[in-house]
């Protein structure tokens, strides 16, 4: 991961703290951003790109006792 430079370092940091380490999320996470890149032509994500990601997945606000999961996507198991 040194040597890549798609995901900052402060970026990569944010993102385990928001979904918690959870691969699933971290995964539909990390490739919604891409794809925003890619839209963007960006070279990088940063943080303004991850708030709003991450507020597609109510990622913003944790909530007590709730599996985390994407508005409308259902469930997380």
């Amino acid at each position: 991961l040194v040597s890549q430079r798609i995901f900052p370092t402060d970026v990569l940091s944010e993102i385990y703290v928001r979904t918690r380490g959870v691969p699933r999320l971290v995964n539909a996470l990390c490739s919604d951003l891409l794809q925003m890149c890619l839209e963007r032509q960006a070279q990088s994500v940063d943080l303004q790109m991850l708030d709003r990601t991450s507020a597609e997945f109510d990622l913003n606000r944790p909530r007590a006792g709730k599996a985390l999961s994407p508005k409308g996507r259902g469930a997380v198991a």
